[in-house]
């Protein structure tokens, strides 16, 4: 048996390695990581795998295999925590790169769109480089990324937020006499900014839905998503109060960086189609049915 060492491997280095290998040759890769990609090609030549993420594959017949781990604790190890893909300072990198899937992108692109350091934004691009989510070209500064799993890394996000519902701020009122175009003009009156200070709000769902891709013959509630600010300046301008049930107005609230891709359409502010996309598909009724639409119509992934 032959164990080959290295440090990295995609796909590319794992062709390479299959080729190299002997006829009647037992191969064992070893390295600190070897990508989804190069795993299952390795896996499919017959080539052994080990990485230290602890996956161990063995594809070889009449092989004994003894695996001797001390099961004591370390005092004082400490485990690696697990890579937390949609935290509040990835998401809006991970927003950029959906937004526009087939561009490529370098570093200080994505930082200057998304409001996150540069130094944040390689280390995100590192690791969805070593998970394949994404393809690069080039190497040092000139190197660019763009998204080569943009319909999986979306479904990703849709999936995160199903998990947090639970964790979300919701605030829900009642506005009398208001409903559908009506309500959407009242809530962006409301939540509007002032000469001293920013707007701070988003229609987002079914509402902001209708004016990308209209697809649902009515609607009753407008769903925004709002800084704390925004939305304390929409209580005392409107006298909004919250109700347990029967409400018209649902208000996210979310910390400015929620808001980095707001679109203003007929002096209304939406999300993003890739954010009203996920907020509609953990929406309850028929406002998944508006996001499929949505998505197939405008974001084509």
């Amino acid at each position: 048996m032959l164990v080959d060492v290295k440090s990295k491997v995609y796909p590319q280095q794992a062709r390479d390695l299959i080729v190299r290998r002997e006829k009647g040759q037992h191969v064992v890769v070893v390295a600190d990581l070897i990508s989804p990609g190069a795993r299952e090609l390795l896996l499919e030549s017959g080539t052994g795998s080990f990485s230290a993420d602890g996956k161990l594959r063995l594809p070889f017949e009449d092989i004994y295999v003894i695996v001797d781990l001390d099961p004591s604790p370390v005092l004082g190890a400490v485990r690696p925590s697990r890579f937390k893909l949609f935290s509040s300072a990835r998401t809006p990198v991970l927003h950029a790169l959906l937004l526009a899937p087939d561009r490529w992108c370098s570093v200080n692109e994505l930082a200057t769109a998304s409001g996150i350091s540069p130094a944040s934004v390689s280390k995100l691009l590192a690791h969805l480089e070593s998970d394949e989510w994404v393809d690069t070209q080039g190497s040092g500064p000139t190197k660019v990324r763009k998204l080569a799993k943009a319909p999986a890394l979306l479904d990703a996000w849709v999936t995160q937020e199903q998990d947090q519902l639970g964790h979300r701020r919701v605030h829900r009122f009642f506005v009398a006499g208001q409903k559908g175009e009506d309500l959407l003009r009242f809530a962006a009156s409301a939540f509007a900014g002032d000469a001293d200070s920013t707007d701070g709000y988003a229609i987002t769902s079914e509402a902001a839905a209708q004016i990308y891709a209209p697809y649902l013959t009515q609607w009753s509630v407008a769903t925004l998503r709002a800084t704390p600010a925004a939305l304390e300046r929409a209580i005392a301008r409107c006298g909004l109060r919250e109700v347990q049930q029967g409400s018209n107005l649902n208000v996210i609230e979310v910390e400015p960086s929620g808001l980095r891709f707001v679109q203003r359409r007929d002096e209304v502010l939406l999300a993003s189609p890739v954010q009203t996309y996920v907020d509609l598909m953990v929406a309850p009724g028929r406002a998944p049915d508006a996001g499929r639409f949505l998505r197939e119509q405008v974001l084509g992934f």
